[in-house]
């Protein structure tokens, strides 16, 4: 695993160093909540993209860690191609994490009617085999999806285990503010429908480039 994500590497550096009349950008997310059962969480992502004037086609790698109370500790690092459109873009993430699963990320967001925008995070997680002991993870499908404009955002997140059903399932709203330019902080109250559970998250997103 850990020659692969070096190998991902590798050709992403490559690529941005061969390439001229670049746009690079690197935004960062932090965020951190409960989901009212007692149980705390932080992620932290770090996303960049790179794209060259004129083209459609660009590169787009991320870095994510995640920390749920007692049951998640990962790292993932994943990169792929990214695609611009009139009216929005679409990510793609190939890669790893620390506890042995293969990422197939999709990130997209689109104009809607009124002024409004789509945001969508397609995440499945499909676990490698380990042949030293014969044990085998279960394959997860994470997805997220946002639709709002300015402040105020209808947010929906849902993790689902393949042949066990729903781990959450989370609606609410998220509001947003801007302190600065590239700062972006926000809330995010959400009731949970598999647990019946209020729960609370909130972060910062930065644009460092």
């Amino acid at each position: 695993m850990k020659n692969g994500l070096i190998v991902l590497f590798v050709i992403f550096r490559a690529w941005t160093l061969a390439e001229a009349q670049t746009v690079n950008q690197i935004n960062t997310e932090t965020e951190a909540g409960t989901d009212g059962s007692g149980n705390d969480f932080i992620s932290q992502y770090v996303f960049f993209d790179h794209n060259v004037q004129g083209k459609a086609v660009g590169l787009s790698a991320l870095g994510r860690y995640t920390n749920v109370q007692d049951s998640v500790h990962r790292g993932e690092f994943g990169l792929g191609p990214n695609f611009h459109f009139k009216k929005g873009f679409l990510n793609t993430y190939l890669g790893g994490t620390t506890d042995q699963r293969l990422m197939l990320a999709v990130v997209g967001s689109f104009s809607l009617p009124g002024g409004l925008s789509f945001v969508g995070i397609s995440d499945p997680k499909v676990p490698i085999v380990n042949f030293l002991n014969g044990t085998r993870q279960t394959t997860t499908w994470y997805r997220k999806v946002w639709v709002g404009k300015g402040s105020f955002w209808f947010r929906w997140e849902d993790l689902h285990v393949i042949r066990f059903g729903e781990a959450f399932s989370r609606i609410g709203g998220e509001v947003r503010i801007h302190p600065a330019k590239v700062v972006e902080l926000y809330g995010n109250p959400f009731f949970d429908s598999i647990s019946g559970k209020v729960g609370f998250q909130v972060g910062v997103r930065i644009k460092l480039l």
